[in-house]
């Protein structure tokens, strides 16, 4: 049996071993005495039986790594590569070379010793203007001109020992990440140096952690929130354990934001596991959205979490306002040499409006194509009750100068500005969501029957709570100057009733000449102001004896007097009579009518 003894010179106890051995020697770097001494009970020449060697123990590949490049810096900052060591030994680093693509060339880094110590950094820049430019810099530095480094192309930085054994090395890309004054920072020491998924942009508020740890860096516990977003009333996040460790149970929590105040309104809680490199989609449903735009600020907390950086984010949420929140209230399609067109939209809901983001179209093309007429992005806020013109040009201020004082104009100044049809068109009001708020297609018929010339006259909404495509609802502006932008329509009516509706006063009445109750008043109240009316009355016969009224515009309400006379100027006599109220669209059409009794009396 052969026995083989290994006696390193500078280790103080002899490793014995049986049979023939190779002995790997980890933690001792440096060149040792290495003696070999055979041991047979038969040999009879001991003169040959011991050897001796020089061993050079270097440091194994992925002992030093690159772990931070910066190749485009940005200002007076040089070039400068930062190196880590992963093992638990110091490492002297005198000797080593440093190279970008071109291996033929290699820099020497340190001609004396450069410890690197473990789980430490070291530092190779290209000049010592890099500690003016980040003074905060205490790790180990060397400075070295060596090969400059590519910022379009790819280029490489490779790590040679004192053997010119390569340690390690980085054929990097700028698509990797990295430009503009921030650096290239390793993700993950165990990952591989070649693995582009491996290296990102630092995220570090100075754009580099030269001799700390990076701001990328793979950390035991990091949960990072990946997304976040909303529309309407749903928020849903995306959560990702960047960590080495699995996450135990985590808070997602989200709040309202408004310059520097946040408002929380909500938690959704995980209540599993998140193993490494996993991700997990959770939903809220924020049901007392605000409508239009809010701020959301979402956070996830998890107490074990070492970085915090990647905890929170910030989306704008969008939620529609209701349908006929704001509705189309006077149009102006038709204007007068010299005008414009314009329309006046009411708000007729209950919180304020920012009309940011906004807009209206008009009717389709043949082709299909609508003209687009946005209100801009600047926030402008319509308080519930008030009225906003949008005008195509500013020559609207010289009909109605009381705009001018006005915070609810909108002049578009668009090129040719826009152009609604006379012979009628379509306006869809949509909010920043380009839901649809409210929409009317309008007829020139819409006007009132006896108004002979419509240009230059508005066509008005009768009432904001009635339908908006209801041509009953709309009639002619009753204003000289042809529409009331910016203010109550001319013919608004302030309430309105489901039927129409007769009353008399007095009644009994007595037409007898004597000053006392000759005259009747008759009363009538219609559901709208669009309606031509028509009032008879009529004996119990149901013989006609008088038309008071025949083919008359008629407000929502009015009166009428009867002075107790038949159409051939005669004194009714004393009785009932029958009072018939008809009211007929623009068609002649019965669509709605009244009766009651009146009664012709003598005073006793």
């Amino acid at each position: 049996m052969w026995w083989i003894f290994f006696l390193p010179t500078r280790m103080r106890h002899p490793i014995w071993a049986r049979g023939l051995v190779l002995l790997r020697v980890r933690h001792f770097r440096g060149t040792y005495r290495i003696s070999a001494i055979m041991n047979f009970p038969g040999d009879e020449r001991k003169d040959n039986d011991t050897a001796f060697a020089l061993v050079t123990v270097g440091a194994t590949p992925g002992s030093v790594l690159v772990n931070e490049i910066m190749y485009a810096p940005a200002g007076d900052e040089p070039e400068w590569v930062e190196l880590f060591n992963p093992t638990t030994d110091t490492i002297d680093l005198k000797g080593w070379r440093i190279s970008d693509n071109n291996t033929v060339t290699k820099t020497l880094i340190s001609p004396t010793q450069f410890l690197l110590p473990p789980k430490g950094y070291a530092l190779i820049a290209k000049d010592s203007s890099l500690f003016s430019v980040r003074p905060q810099i205490t790790a180990p530095t060397r400075i070295v001109s060596f090969a400059a480094l590519n910022n379009t192309t790819p280029d490489a930085v490779v790590l040679f020992d004192d053997r010119l054994i390569t340690i390690d090395s980085v054929l990097y890309s700028p698509d990797w990440g990295g430009r503009g004054g921030a650096s290239l920072e390793r993700i993950d020491e165990y990952a591989h140096s070649t693995d582009r998924s491996n290296w990102g942009t630092s995220i570090d508020s100075t754009g580099a952690t030269p001799g700390t740890i990076n701001s990328i860096a793979k950390l035991t516990d990091d949960l990072e929130l990946v997304k976040a977003y909303g529309e309407q009333t749903i928020i849903i996040v995306e959560v990702r354990n960047a960590g080495r460790r699995t996450a135990e149970s985590f808070q997602v929590l989200f709040f309202q934001t408004n310059g520097e105040n946040n408002t929380p309104f909500g938690t959704v809680t995980f209540p599993g596991s998140l193993s490494p490199g996993s991700s997990a989609g959770l939903t809220y449903d924020w049901t007392d959205a605000p409508v239009g735009e809010t701020r959301v600020t979402v956070h996830v907390a998890h107490p074990p979490d070492q970085r915090l950086q990647n905890n929170t984010s910030v989306f704008t949420m969008r939620r529609s306002f209701l349908p006929r929140e704001l509705i189309i209230n006077e149009i102006m399609y038709e204007p007068i040499s010299g005008q414009n067109e314009w329309i006046e939209v009411f708000h007729r809901g209950t919180n304020p409006v920012d009309l940011a983001g906004w807009s209206f179209m008009d009717r389709p093309t043949v082709s299909g194509n609508r003209n687009v007429f946005s209100f801009g992005w600047s926030s402008r806020k319509i308080l519930p009750g008030e009225f906003v013109v949008i005008a195509a040009e500013s020559t609207i201020f010289s009909l109605f100068p009381s705009l001018l004082h006005s915070v609810n104009v909108i002049i578009l100044n668009r090129a040719g500005g826009f152009s609604l049809g006379n012979n009628g068109d379509d306006i869809v009001l949509k909010d920043l969501l380009g839901t649809i708020i409210d929409s009317v297609r309008y007829e020139p018929s819409w006007h009132h029957p006896d108004v002979a010339d419509v240009r230059g006259r508005s066509l008005e909404r009768i009432h904001p709570d009635l339908e908006t495509n209801d041509r009953r609802n709309w009639s002619t502006s009753a204003e000289r100057i042809g529409g009331s932008p910016g203010r109550r329509n001319s013919i608004f009516t302030e309430r309105t009733f489901s039927v129409a509706a007769l009353s008399f006063s007095p009644n009994p009445f007595s037409p007898d000449g004597d000053g006392h109750e000759d005259f009747c008043l008759i009363r009538y109240v219609l559901p709208h102001e669009t309606f031509i009316t028509r009032l008879r009355i009529f004996d119990v016969q149901g013989r006609l004896i008088r038309t008071l009224a025949d083919g008359e515009p008629a407000g929502s309400q009015g009166e009428i007097i009867w002075d107790g006379f038949d159409s051939e100027k005669r004194r009714a006599r004393i009785g009932p009579y029958i009072v018939l109220l008809e009211a007929t669209d623009r068609g002649g059409h019965a669509v709605l009518s009244a009766r009651g009794v009146v009664v012709v009396a003598t005073r006793l």
